[in-house]
């Protein structure tokens, strides 16, 4: 029974690390993606991104609240150039960009895309987000 057991337990043990792993290779694969179409698509969304705001309502009533504040963060973590020096720390650090004010995020991601190394904006990372 008990060797039934230890078997159970070493076996769901390895499951569970063998996603870990798995997980961890789709969401480095993930920052292999070249930024340029990622960029450009978000720019082409930039007008909508901006007149909604980050907390858009549907139909003018106040319970059709939606949060374009993570939308408009995971947009900025998808077309993020953080500068660092490696894809495994891109998925680890999570990085996106923030103006100095750090104002809303769709104001983030704007400032990101039309800043092309000016300087204006900074990278911070959000490593708790993916990894909880």
């Amino acid at each position: 029974m008990k060797k039934k057991v230890l078997k159970i337990g070493i076996c769901a043990s390895l499951q569970v690390l063998g996603a870990i792993a798995l997980g961890f290779l789709l969401l480095v694969l993930v920052y292999t993606l070249p930024l340029t179409p990622i960029r450009q698509n978000v720019a082409n969304a930039l007008p909508m991104i901006e007149a909604e705001g980050d907390y858009p309502t549907w139909g003018m009533v106040t319970s059709t609240k939606l949060d374009g504040f993570t939308d408009h963060l995971m947009l900025n973590e998808a077309s993020a150039e953080s500068g660092y020096s490696s894809v495994i720390l891109d998925a680890l650090r999570n990085p996106h960009m923030v103006t100095e004010e750090e104002g809303s995020q769709a104001q983030n991601l704007e400032a990101s895309l039309q800043d092309s190394g000016k300087g204006k904006v900074r990278a911070k990372d959000y490593a708790r987000y993916w990894h909880g």
